[in-house]
């Protein structure tokens, strides 16, 4: 009996250590499965910087001596943050411990800001000119092809691919003569985005996901405009319009397998 009870007693530990170590092994494989579709929302901070690259002509009003100052006023930097709220959708197929797949996500911002600058246009001139320079963005529409690879209900994730956005770059001078030119500018623009992010999957299938995004556009405006004087007269000196945006997303969201 002796014998007996110690061979049944052993048989059930045996078994009950392969129950146990099959279930630690589907868990495991649970927590490690990323494959399939998913969505969710995400907040965060933009910060964003504009280059503008505005230049005018030494045309009937101005003259080339004075060039390179008024343009080196009207190209100051337009930045400021603002805060975000995405939209994401995504497909993730598995291999292994990789992953690969893509990623969309639609984020709503309210970029709007402004630079002013008064000078002259020489030392010791007294002819004062005023410029405003103003950008504004209010959403971005990204689609990035990823990879990625987890570590059991833990996965980092890398992504780049085209954005697009909509930008409103506004321009404006006046001298102390009325001489004046401005210009309103809307433009869709297509640029760069690049994102690098961690996820971390909790019991109840909700997925905790921060990560960070860049975001680049060479060009978000592209329109000219003459100057007139005080007079309503129309002058020949020009003024080309051209900038650069560049931001930095940094964001944390929830998101949800389907």
């Amino acid at each position: 009996m002796t014998l007996l009870y110690k061979n049944t007693f052993l048989h059930c530990a045996i078994l009950s250590f392969a129950a146990t170590t099959s279930s630690i092994a589907l868990a495991a494989d649970s927590d490690n499965d990323w494959g399939g579709l998913y969505g969710g929302i995400a907040i965060g901070a933009l910060h964003g910087k504009a280059n503008p690259d505005t230049t005018t002509t030494d045309g009937s009003y101005f003259n080339t001596g004075n060039i390179n100052k008024l343009n080196n006023t009207f190209q100051k930097d337009v930045s400021g943050s603002t805060a975000t709220a995405s939209a994401i959708l995504g497909y993730l197929k598995q291999s292994d411990n990789f992953l690969y797949g893509i990623e969309a996500d639609l984020t709503v911002m309210g970029f709007n800001e402004k630079t002013s600058t008064t000078t002259r246009y020489a030392s010791g001139s007294k002819l004062e000119n005023t410029t405003d320079t103003s950008i504004k963005s209010h959403f971005s529409l990204a689609f990035r092809p990823t990879i990625g690879y987890s570590f059991g209900n833990t996965m980092v994730q890398l992504g780049a691919g085209p954005v697009i956005s909509r930008f409103n770059y506004k321009f404006s001078f006046v001298d102390a003569q009325d001489a004046t030119t401005s210009s309103d500018n809307d433009k869709t623009a297509v640029g760069v985005s690049a994102d690098i992010g961690i996820k971390h999957k909790f019991d109840n299938g909700l997925i905790l996901q921060a990560d960070y995004i860049y975001s680049q556009y060479s060009n978000i405006a592209d329109k000219d405009s003459l100057l007139t004087n005080q007079a309503g007269g129309t002058q020949t000196d020009k003024f080309s319009y051209d900038s650069d945006f560049k931001s930095h997303n940094i964001r944390i969201g929830l998101v949800k397998y389907f």
